[in-house]
């Protein structure tokens, strides 16, 4: 809070691990988020594949504030998608909420909250 922000974003060119996962793209804890870059920047170019895109889908499943799928589970081609083999398709391709994700987003605040994260998604399609 002493920034005056809810949560921190941190996006690092270093490999992150975790007891159980190495080479992580996404760490969460408390208010601070931090995604990994390390080995993907590479793979994106000025098409298919953009830094913006990867930066809007970061920001899209923050704004949501819904937990992402479990390992291995749910479409590659949601922002929520736990891509454990950090493919580059499911970090800057193209992206959109699954139906098993929209199902959470119930009361009036929820909706809100998803229409924000579509519009970001929308920015860059």
């Amino acid at each position: 809070q002493e920034l005056g922000v809810n949560q921190l974003i941190c996006m690092i060119n270093f490999p992150m691990k975790d007891a159980r996962t190495s080479n992580l793209y996404y760490w969460h804890r408390d208010r601070l988020i931090v995604t990994s870059t390390a080995g993907l920047l590479e793979q994106l170019n000025q098409r298919e594949f953009t830094v913006e895109r990867m930066m809007a889908h970061l920001a899209a499943a923050v704004v949501a504030g819904i937990p992402p799928h479990p390992r291995r589970v749910g479409p590659a081609d949601c922002p929520l998608f736990y891509n454990v083999d950090r493919n580059i398709e499911s970090i800057a391709g193209r992206l959109t909420f699954c139906p098993n994700c929209r199902k959470q987003f119930k009361d009036k605040d929820a909706q809100e909250r998803l229409r924000a994260a579509e519009r970001i998604l929308a920015a860059y399609p």
